[in-house]
């Protein structure tokens, strides 16, 4: 803004016109602590509902697969991402993905490989502003091949066409920069940035974004799906680097 051009003035007083219309509409951040909480206790998937709300810098995602159809347009899937900090956003964006992809499991991976590089960017600057960062940053994700596969507890024959997306994730969790953990698909809010929701759920995960866990804990527990609620079981992988004994 030292000498904008014509173009961009309007283009920033438009956004000034948007910020002054929406002035109620704003995202909080905990700006007390930001110290990630310790996932390695705790059951997965885990819950990002529960009463204990990691406030440290972390990422989460979520893809909407579309299956290949008779045109490109109608065949690329949906991809999104939020990054936290402070129990709020502080980016958040949704994409379709350039490539086409058969499988759900190849879509979210593709949207993980897309996370990683931006979570070595927010982790070398929270360093660089005297933010810690002692342990890898987490990544949820809600699934399961994803999941399994960052710590290389699968085999990626089946996802041979984006082999260098799944190399990728395993190398940044190999450097000890990141760490995939696993989600419930019902419970996470980057849900309501990849695919059409009811008004209901999409304000609640709207709410949790935005910095306002309590609100969105409060709405999960009253509403009439949280009574039905049963949670997820996974069956748990061996650690990273384990040798796995195939039978012949």
């Amino acid at each position: 803004m030292h000498r904008p051009t014509y173009s961009v003035f309007e283009h920033a007083k438009e956004m000034l016109r948007f910020a002054w219309a929406h002035e109620d509409v704003q995202t909080v951040h905990d700006g007390l602590t930001c110290e990630s909480i310790s996932l390695t206790d705790r059951d997965e998937p885990v819950r990002p509902y529960d009463d204990e709300v990691e406030r440290g810098f972390y990422a989460m995602g979520d893809s909407n697969h579309v299956p290949p159809g008779s045109t490109v347009e109608k065949s690329k899937s949906m991809g999104s991402a939020a990054f936290m900090l402070g129990a709020a956003a502080l980016e958040w964006r949704s994409w379709r993905h350039h490539t086409l992809v058969t499988d759900t499991t190849s879509n979210e991976m593709l949207t993980t490989s897309r996370i990683m590089p931006r979570v070595v960017f927010y982790r070398a600057l929270l360093q660089f502003f005297g933010v810690p960062q002692l342990r890898p940053t987490p990544v949820f994700t809600d699934n399961d091949g994803v999941w399994y596969l960052s710590r290389d507890a699968a085999p990626s024959t089946k996802l041979s066409y984006v082999i260098r997306h799944v190399r990728f994730v395993q190398q940044v969790a190999e450097r000890g920069e990141a760490k995939v953990f696993q989600l419930d698909g019902r419970l996470n809010p980057t849900d309501a940035l990849s695919k059409w929701l009811e008004s209901f759920d999409r304000v609640r995960h709207y709410m949790f974004l935005m910095g306002e866990p309590k609100k969105a804990l409060e709405m999960w527990r009253g509403s009439t799906k949280y009574k039905h609620f049963k949670p997820k079981k996974i069956t748990p992988v061996p650690p990273m680097g384990a040798t796995r004994v195939h039978n012949a």
